[in-house]
């Protein structure tokens, strides 16, 4: 998750707003707040990059 400068990361309140909204096998296990999504040079998210971060 990115977060904008003025919000805080509260797990529990954002897992509850995805359960509302999608499918209960497709909300995250656990959520990461980052300053920026780590992209290649084409704008593609690195997947493994934020895997690594766990």
């Amino acid at each position: 998750v990115v977060l904008r400068a003025c919000c805080s990361l509260d797990p529990a309140a954002l897992a509850g707003h995805c359960a509302a909204r999608i499918a209960r096998y497709k909300v995250p296990k656990e959520f990461l707040a980052v300053e920026t999504l780590p992209r290649t040079a084409s704008g593609k998210i690195q997947k493994h990059v934020l895997r690594a971060l766990k």
